[in-house]
């Protein structure tokens, strides 16, 4: 919904509820002294975009955003890092499958029944969509900010324990083995995702839905694993083996302490998700010094700005 003029650093959005034209989308011709083109937007996103009158009042006054062009190539710079990340968790997950064909009781079943892998992998989905996104200049919307939030979650949780079992590994007398593959898997992606969560403009609202889906996969998979488990005589974690965790109070405190840990990380995501995005944030201030010290207002035209500077010589 972006359209830029010729020359001109600046896109100009303008929703006009009382237009019969509103819903369509249609560019409109810009009005007599404005050179900068004007795009009539869907009214669903106006809410989004500029913090209009709520969507019950039957009419309001037309209102505007302006979009820098630094602002989309931010846009796309971060579609083209979620893009980048995507590739990253393909190759990590390939060369951590070659890793595991090295070990004589590797099953290439048993790979993708690791919560850690099926996590990565929908990240890398999910990135891939956020990214393609991002680089067309689309608003995000309800489903991907709802697919981002819990694909976050999870790959967030499974580096937490993933490190808790590695440096608990020796006081118990085991030893960990960390290739560059679980590096990226574990500690990298998920550091970018919660990044990217933090700090990406035209991210949406999570809401408190999210959380029964976050809680009910991993206790399916539980489930699910655990009967498995029994069958074919393989767990991917110890605390779901009968013969070293125990049962039923280890294996109680085990599953109850993952759910809360999920649950934490979901409802920090959503709380953060009611605040607008670093780089959102970074911008404003810069706009404010701008104007503070006398160097133009960011949201005035390039092309005003500059016949306004040779006017006052």
């Amino acid at each position: 919904m972006i359209s830029s003029g010729s020359g001109s650093r600046w896109a100009r959005f303008e929703c006009i509820f009382d237009s019969p034209r509103h819903a369509s989308g249609w560019p409109k011709r810009g009005v007599a002294g404005d050179p900068e083109p004007r795009t009539v937007h869907h009214r669903a996103r106006c809410a989004l975009l500029c913090d209009a009158a709520p969507r019950s009042t039957p009419a309001h006054r037309p209102c505007a955003l302006r979009v820098s062009s630094k602002t989309m190539s931010a846009r796309s710079a971060i579609g083209i890092a979620r893009l980048l990340a995507a590739t990253l968790g393909v190759i990590a997950l390939v060369s951590r499958f070659g890793y595991g064909l090295g070990f004589r009781s590797f099953f290439a079943v048993n790979f993708f029944g690791y919560l850690t892998m099926q996590s990565n992998m929908a990240a890398v989905v999910v990135a891939t969509i956020a990214g393609i996104t991002a680089l067309r200049g689309r608003v995000e919307g309800p489903a991907l900010t709802a697919a981002r939030g819990a694909v976050t979650c999870f790959v967030l949780v499974a580096g937490i324990v993933f490190a808790l079992l590695v440096t608990q590994g020796p006081a118990q007398g085991y030893r960990i083995e960390v290739p560059w593959s679980d590096q990226v898997l574990h500690f990298w992606l998920p550091a970018f995702a919660l990044l990217d969560w933090l700090a990406s403009p035209a991210r949406g609202r999570l809401g408190w839905r999210v959380l029964p889906f976050v809680l009910g996969y991993p206790t399916v998979w539980g489930i699910i694993t655990s009967i498995r488990g029994r069958l074919v005589g393989w767990y991917p974690y110890f605390f779901l083996d009968p013969a070293q965790a125990g049962y039923p109070g280890t294996f109680i405190g085990y599953s109850a302490a993952a759910l809360a840990l999920f649950a934490a990380v979901a409802s920090g995501l959503v709380l953060a998700s009611r605040h607008r995005p670093l780089l959102d944030r970074w911008a404003d201030r810069r706009g404010a010094v701008s104007r503070r010290t006398g160097r133009g207002n960011p949201a005035e035209p390039h092309a005003a700005r500059r016949r306004r500077g040779r006017t006052s010589r």
